[in-house]
């Protein structure tokens, strides 16, 4: 893609600051719902036996990271639309580090059996950032 303008693009990197935006959310409800309840349910339904010790802390970590990831891909979002100095390379590193967390996410959260208990929540998170890689993809073309 050269047109840094088009249509295709606008629309990913919309969605990617819509689903950011709502992931934040979400994470800010599933840190009350841990603070209030101890346990992690929301984001990452646990497998049959629970999420154990090192796995809570494993997601909790992830979360706050991928809060922040989060709010910078909303700033990238904002810096985008209204044209900004600076926020294609704002959009590289915030693309980079959501899909590194994702692998790391899946790497974490696969092997315990979660995702074969509780598929239709770990196939949606799957479909919903499908957008999100093509828009990685598509940055090497952003400068050209």
């Amino acid at each position: 893609m050269r047109n840094k303008n088009s249509s295709l693009l606008k629309i990913l990197i919309f969605y990617y600051g819509l689903i950011q935006f709502a992931h934040l959310i979400a994470l800010i409800i599933s840190a009350w719902q841990y603070h209030a309840q101890g346990t992690l349910s929301m984001l990452a339904p646990p497998p049959s036996g629970g999420w154990s010790q090192q796995a809570t802390f494993f997601l909790i970590g992830l979360g706050a990271a991928d809060a922040l990831v989060a709010l910078i891909s909303v700033a990238f979002t904002v810096g985008y639309t209204f044209k900004i100095s600076g926020t294609i390379s704002l959009g590289r590193i915030c693309l980079t580090a959501s899909l590194f967390s994702a692998l790391i996410f899946t790497l974490g959260t696969l092997p315990t059996g979660a995702w074969g208990e509780n598929p239709l929540p770990y196939i949606s998170m799957v479909i919903l950032f499908t957008p999100v890689i093509a828009l990685f993809f598509l940055l090497p073309d952003w400068i050209q």
